[in-house]
């Protein structure tokens, strides 16, 4: 797939991704009606962001993502989340794996949207 977030695809190399609308229920109740909003997320296997940056950066700045969950991230402590995301526009939640090559997930949520 030469390193690209853009397709679907089904080989064992290949970047899996795929594009999700979730209901939120949103608390507490105002008025006694539950207030609902669509949330747009995408989840992807990336095999290493690394050599990404540029689709990853497409993603998080041209695209309606509020989430957007990456496994495979292949990342290590040295590497910041500020040069994932250098716009400052996610909460960038990482677990790298440690003493180790792969693994690794993250998840990238707007900062307007609230979370614990």
């Amino acid at each position: 797939m030469n390193g690209s977030f853009d397709s679907v695809a089904q080989g064992e190399n290949d970047v899996l991704s795929r594009r999700q609308t979730f209901i939120v229920d949103d608390s507490p109740i105002v008025n006694n009606t539950n207030c609902q909003f669509l949330l747009n997320c995408l989840m992807i296997n990336a095999r290493s962001l690394k050599n990404k940056l540029p689709d990853l950066h497409n993603l998080l700045y041209s695209y309606d993502y509020e989430c957007i969950f990456v496994t495979e991230t292949w990342l290590y402590h040295g590497f910041t989340s500020a040069l994932l995301d250098p716009l400052s526009r996610y909460n960038v939640i990482r677990l790298d794996r440690p003493n180790s090559t792969g693994g690794g997930v993250c998840v990238f949520i707007a900062k307007s949207i609230s979370y614990e």
